[in-house]
C-alpha cells in the first residue's frame, strides 16, 4: 500500500474541512458533497465512481479491508 499523508493538527485546513462535513448536514448540502462511513460503502462507491477524498481514522490503518480501498 502506498504511503498515506497523516493529518496530525487539527488545525489543519483539510481536517477542518472534514469535521464540518461531518458535523452539519447543511454544509454537506452546501457544497454539494456527502460523507460516507464504513468500507462496505466505500467499496460500492469506488465501483461507480472516483471519490474525491478517501480519509482513513489512524486506528484503521493496517486493516486489509481498508488497504484493499
Amino acid at each position: 500500500m502506498r504511503e498515506l499523508p497523516r493529518i496530525a493538527a487539527r488545525t489543519n485546513a483539510r481536517f477542518r474541512e472534514l469535521r464540518a462535513l461531518a458535523a452539519s448536514a447543511a454544509e454537506r448540502r452546501r457544497q454539494q458533497r456527502t460523507l460516507l462511513h464504513g468500507a462496505h460503502l466505500v467499496a460500492a462507491y469506488v465501483e461507480r465512481a472516483t471519490p474525491i477524498l478517501i480519509a482513513v481514522a489512524e486506528s484503521a490503518r493496517g486493516n486489509a479491508e481498508i488497504e484493499r480501498l
